[in-house]
């Protein structure tokens, strides 16, 4: 289907790009070696992780799960450390309201890119939350202590 839609729209499938991937549905069944997909004349590769839009898929559901997690956290760590020439650094940086919105706007969107074609499990979940939670209190504790380094907080 897609070699023919191919053929109309007169593009080329790169045979390089175009893999197969035997997902298993739990982790105790086995997927034997299946028959060879061909597109057209080219036998096509059979692998065991795949990128696609910037999403990993493995061949088990779990581990794709923590695959995308693992460096949707990477990257939206990297987002972070580029914004703190923007003023997200804290002493002399913006307020807390527009920390917050570049936070908002520009790393919650890479940290939860592509969750939503998989079920997390909670352990997933609490990785996700404690970035979350870690960079929220770097961002306002920061500016907080610096801004005021004499004085002591008490309960």
């Amino acid at each position: 289907m897609s070699l023919s839609f191919a053929n109309e729209e007169r593009y080329l499938l790169q045979p390089t790009k175009t893999v197969t991937l035997n997902i298993k549905p739990s982790k105790r069944t086995t997927i034997p070696k299946s028959k060879c997909f061909k597109l057209g004349e080219i036998n096509l590769n059979h692998v065991d992780t795949s990128v696609h839009l910037g999403i990993t898929r493995t061949t088990s559901v779990c581990e794709t799960a923590e695959v995308n997690v693992v460096g949707n956290i990477s990257k939206a760590r990297r987002a972070l450390y580029s914004l703190l020439g923007a003023g997200l650094h804290g002493h002399n940086g913006l307020d807390h309201k527009s920390m917050l919105g570049f936070y908002k706007s520009f790393v919650l969107p890479v940290l939860t890119y592509g969750i939503e074609i998989f079920t997390p499990k909670r352990t997933i979940l609490k990785q996700l939350d404690l970035f979350q939670w870690k960079t929220i209190k770097q961002i306002l504790l920061n500016r907080s202590l610096r801004a005021y380094p004499y004085r002591t907080f008490t309960n």
